[in-house]
């Protein structure tokens, strides 16, 4: 037996999602990249990180656009619903408007940023 030895459960986690969005023009499809880690639960709950273990991602192109996914209950795992590829990048699309209409409606009142000379920025209205 190990002093103080306790009871863990480890499990894999998603740590980052990576969006690539390219220009059109590039050739590349836009993507997702879920990056994964693994993380320890000791018995009191508590949440540990271990390091990056694995990864996985999707591209959305015209013939990925109509496939489905389930939909999750965070909690349960239970499924919930459905989306397609296309309604998840609508979805992102829109919450990025969201966000940014958010953020021009809140401005920081923090005080600007000394870029130094030479640096000459397009007047703001």
């Amino acid at each position: 037996m190990l002093y103080k030895e306790q009871e863990a459960k480890i499990y894999t986690r998603v740590s980052d999602i990576i969006i690539n969005n390219p220009h059109e023009g590039s050739g590349l499809p836009p993507s997702i990249r879920f990056n994964e880690e693994y993380a320890l639960i000791d018995a009191d709950g508590n949440v540990f990180p271990q390091g990056p273990c694995s990864a996985c991602a999707c591209e959305y192109t015209a013939d990925t656009a109509s496939t489905p996914f389930d939909l999750l209950d965070m909690d349960t795992g239970e499924v919930v619903g459905s989306a397609t590829y296309l309604e998840l990048r609508q979805m992102l699309f829109s919450l990025h408007r969201h966000a940014a209409q958010h953020r021009d409606a809140n401005p920081p009142n923090d005080p600007p940023v000394d870029l130094g000379t030479g640096v000459e920025l397009p007047p703001q209205d």
